[in-house]
């Protein structure tokens, strides 16, 4: 009996010093976890000063290792190695970002200054340029002009004579030497007859071509003569087509010629023409001429108006056939060239 009794009290006294034992290292062991805890988040709490910009990533994390306590036990040690692991980590990552950051964001800073250097500069070349053409417009000064000049423009050359157009120009000096020619106008148109060269065989297709042309003006011409005539009690004239292919050829003569004359420009007169036209030679020729009129009346008057014979020739009752001509040249000095031939 006292066995027993002694075996039980030493079974409650085991019982008692291991619960007294485990106790006891429940106790510690809870308050180095206090401490642990502690301890951890001092050091988080120094890392959330030194980096401010890892907050969010700080509260992550303690998320992620309170669920990693719950389902996967680890120490406390190697918990807060991890920690200050991923901390460093975090920090040295942000530290990278945000010199990354620096360096994009100095790298662009220095290409708008670039930028905006090269065009600034060309801005000031621009505008150098165009003070340098200004101050050479400015610089550049008419120091003469000199005005109405005028100045021959070859036009054309027939039978020998050349033909000029006469132009105006005012001429500008500029302080450098440089000169500038203003256009005017065109006034008239020159002759140079020193080459003329004409002969009847030369001019037989034009006359020809003229005589039909200015028919209608021929027979005006011819209806006036007679009309004096028959004021005077006189035949009317016989207007013959190789007399006024003579005429005719008389008034191109004296207008390439540019000279109103009896005497032809190679010399000799109207009834040398008769014997290369083949006219029988008259008993009696007479020629008219003038130049400047118009017209048929106008010329019709000019010679009934002369004191020079020309009225008496266009009466004669001598002369039976008549030859008429006219031929307009523009640029020669008249213009209008007119020529009677009278023969028996």
């Amino acid at each position: 009996m006292k066995r027993k009794i002694i075996v039980i009290l030493t079974l409650c006294l085991l019982v008692f010093g291991l619960s007294f034992y485990i106790g006891k290292n429940n106790l510690f062991h809870d308050v180095d976890n206090a401490l642990d805890k502690e301890e951890n988040n001092n050091v988080e709490e120094k890392n959330l000063e030194e980096n401010p910009t890892l907050d969010n990533s700080s509260s992550s994390n303690q998320n992620i290792d309170d669920s990693n306590v719950e389902d996967n036990p680890i120490s406390s040690d190697e918990k807060n190695t991890n920690d200050l692991q991923s901390n460093t980590t975090d920090t040295k990552t942000n530290q990278n970002t945000t010199n990354n950051n620096t360096k994009t964001n100095k790298n662009t800073t220095v290409s708008k200054d670039n930028s905006t250097s090269k065009n600034t500069s060309s801005e000031n070349n621009n505008t150098n340029n165009s003070a340098n053409k200004t101050e050479e417009k400015e610089e550049k000064k008419i120091v003469n002009t000199e005005k109405n000049v005028t100045e021959l423009e070859f036009k054309y050359e027939k039978y020998g004579t050349k033909f000029y157009s006469v132009n105006y120009y005012n001429i500008y000096t500029y302080n450098d030497g440089t000169k500038e020619k203003e256009f005017l106008f065109t006034l008239s148109t020159k002759m140079d007859t020193s080459g003329y060269n004409g002969t009847v065989s030369s001019m037989l297709e034009e006359a020809k071509s003229t005589v039909e042309k200015n028919k209608k003006e021929y027979e005006k011409l011819l209806d006036i003569v007679n009309g004096y005539r028959e004021e005077k009690g006189v035949a009317p004239l016989e207007l013959d087509d190789k007399l006024t292919l003579l005429a005719t050829i008389r008034a191109m003569e004296m207008a390439y010629y540019n000279n109103m004359s009896h005497v032809r420009p190679k010399g000799g007169y109207y009834n040398d023409i008769f014997k290369e036209l083949n006219i029988p030679s008259p008993f009696a020729s007479a020629e008219n001429i003038a130049a400047g009129q118009a017209n048929a009346e106008s010329a019709a008057k000019s010679w009934r108006n002369s004191k020079d014979g020309h009225y008496e020739s266009m009466i004669n009752s001598t002369y039976k056939k008549v030859g008429l001509g006219m031929f307009k040249l523009e640029g020669s000095g008249y213009g209008t060239y007119w020529a009677q031939v009278f023969t028996s």
